[in-house]
């Protein structure tokens, strides 16, 4: 998904957070008739699942809260990408509004490049779980409240 760049294309997001754990979730979709593998145990077990050659770039990202939405509800993340690899996020903006900005969970090899975080949360905005070989530069974190 391209934008026209970080000024230009707003993603704007209204979502109810029953409906979804983060504004732009990127996975791949659940096979319905998955062959099972068998692992050096001899166990079966289904195969993992990954997107490739995924690439975000130039738009922000911006949820809006609802007034409809109790405070006292948590807001979903910002940017998913799970099961992704071979992948790029650059030349983006992800906006205040989230839980946490960005989410890399069973990603491999991933480039994040010129990226800014508008994020409240004490993670930093960026959350990894089992993200390996994750590449940054460029990164705009928000300023300290202290």
């Amino acid at each position: 998904m391209k934008g026209q760049g970080v000024a230009r294309t707003i993603l704007r997001s209204h979502l109810d957070p029953s409906m979804g754990e983060a504004v732009l979730t990127v996975k791949p979709e659940q096979a319905t008739s998955v062959h099972l593998v068998v692992d050096q145990a001899g166990a079966e077990k289904q195969p993992e699942l990954f997107l490739h050659d995924v690439e975000l770039s130039s738009f922000s990202l911006r949820q809006t809260a609802s007034h409809a939405i109790a405070i006292d509800q948590p807001l979903v993340d910002g940017l998913l990408l799970e099961g992704v690899e071979d992948s790029s996020v650059k030349h983006l903006s992800l906006e205040r509004g989230n839980r946490h900005s960005l989410i890399l969970s069973r990603t491999r090899d991933i480039a994040i490049e010129y990226v800014r975080l508008e994020d409240d949360s004490k993670s930093g905005g960026i959350v990894l779980r089992d993200a390996t070989n994750t590449q940054t530069r460029g990164f705009t974190l928000p300023a300290s409240s202290s």
